[in-house]
C-alpha cells in the first residue's frame, strides 16, 4: 500500500500509530481542564551522551541532564533512524507514530508527501484535546517545507527564525537559551487551554568545523586536553560546547515549567549523534541511539526508574500517556 493512500486512510501499517487517530487520545481527557499539563517536546539537535564512549569528556558536563533522569518518570535510549543528519526523519517518526519502513520509499523524506495532506499526529492528539499546539523551530519555515507540513500534523502556529535576531546566535544558528526564553514566554502568556510545545532546536547542527574551539571552556568540556587541540578533540571540543548549551536549556525549561499556573511535563530528545568522524576513530563509535527522557513538575523526589529502551516512533505515545497519568 502506498503512502498517498496511507495518508488518506491509514491502513493495516500506519495503524501503529492508532495513538493519533481522531477520537483514541482518550488518556489526556479523563483530567479536569485545569489539571491537564502544559507538554514541551524538544527534539535537540545531535543531542548526546559523549560520556559513553569517551572518557575524556567532563563528567559534569550533562549536569542538568543527569538531575533530571534520576527524577525522571520515563527515561533510557531512543532508537532513531538517523546517523548524523536526516534529522526530519527521526521528527516524523515522533510526530506521526509511524516507524520510517511505514513509510516505505517515502522514508527519507515522508514530509514530501505530508505536506500536501493532512496526517493523524501527536499534536493533532493534542488539540483535539483541547491544547493550543505550537511548533517551534529557529530556521526558515520553508526547509523541508515544513510551513506546509506543520499545521498538516495539527499544529495551530508555526514559529522559525523570523521570531528570533542576529543577537540569538550562538555560533553559526539561533542559539539554545534564546529558544529556552521564547519557549518561557509562551508558557507565561495568559490562555485557558494547556499548551503543547514541539521544538526542533539547531544550535548544534553542523558542520562543527565552521567555528574554532574555545580554550576558556576546555576546564568544563576536557579538562585534561592539552593546547592546540589534537585534531581528534578539535570538532569535539565545539560540540561539547554547544551540549552544555543544551543542558542549561533543559534546565531552564524546568524553572518555565515550575513556574506555570497548571502542571508540566518536559520530553527531551536527541535526533541523532553528532558527525565527528576524527574523534570517533580515536575514541570508539557510538551505537548511534539518542537518549530521551520525560519529566513532570510533579515528580520532585528522586525515583531512579529504570531505563527503557523506545524507538522514536514510541516516543510520542508514551508522552501522551505521562499526560493523561495526573
Amino acid at each position: 500500500m502506498g503512502l498517498r493512500r496511507r495518508a488518506a486512510a491509514p491502513g493495516a501499517a500506519a495503524g501503529r500509530g492508532v495513538a493519533f487517530r481522531r477520537g483514541q487520545q482518550a488518556a489526556i481527557p479523563q483530567l479536569p481542564a485545569a489539571e491537564r499539563p502544559h507538554v514541551v517536546l524538544v527534539q535537540n539537535e545531535s543531542f548526546s551522551d559523549p560520556r559513553t564512549w569517551c572518557s575524556d569528556v567532563a563528567q559534569g558536563v550533562l549536569s542538568h541532564w543527569d538531575d533530571t533522569r534520576r527524577r525522571a518518570l520515563q527515561h533510557g535510549l531512543l532508537g532513531v533512524p538517523a546517523w548524523g543528519a536526516n534529522t526530519v526523519r527521526t521528527e516524523c517518526a515522533v510526530l506521526t507514530g509511524l516507524a520510517p519502513a511505514d513509510w516505505g520509499i517515502h522514508q527519507f523524506n515522508p514530509y514530501r508527501s505530508l505536506s500536501r495532506r493532512a496526517f493523524p499526529s501527536l499534536a493533532a492528539a493534542f488539540r483535539e484535546a483541547g491544547y493550543r499546539t505550537v511548533c517551534l523551530h529557529p530556521y526558515p519555515a520553508r526547509f523541508y517545507s515544513r510551513h506546509r507540513v506543520m499545521p498538516h500534523l495539527g499544529f495551530d502556529t508555526f514559529i522559525d527564525d523570523q521570531a528570533f535576531s542576529a543577537a540569538d546566535k550562538n555560533g553559526q544558528y539561533i542559539g539554545d537559551a534564546a529558544v529556552a526564553r521564547k519557549i518561557s514566554q509562551l508558557l507565561a502568556e495568559p490562555d485557558e487551554r494547556p499548551l503543547f510545545i514541539f521544538v526542533i532546536t539547531m544550535e548544534n547542527h553542523g558542520p562543527l568545523g565552521l567555528e574554532p574551539p574555545r580554550r576558556d571552556l576546555l576546564a568544563d568540556t576536557l579538562p585534561g586536553a592539552g593546547w592546540p587541540l589534537p585534531e581528534h578533540q578539535r570538532h569535539l571540543a565545539v560540540y561539547l560546547r554547544h551540549l552544555r548549551e543544551a543542558d542549561a536549556m533543559l534546565g531552564a525549561l524546568k524553572r518555565a515549567l515550575g513556574q506555570a499556573p497548571r502542571p508540566g511535563l518536559l520530553g527531551f530528545y536527541g535526533d541523532h549523534v553528532p558527525i565527528l568522524p576524527e574523534a570517533y576513530a580515536y575514541y570508539s563509535r557510538p551505537a548511534g541511539e539518542s537518549p530521551y527522557m520525560i519529566w513532570s513538575t510533579r515528580q520532585t523526589s528522586a525515583i531512579d526508574a529504570a531505563p527503557t529502551r523506545l524507538a522514536a516512533h514510541e516516543l510520542g505515545r508514551a508522552l501522551l500517556r505521562h499526560a493523561g497519568a495526573g
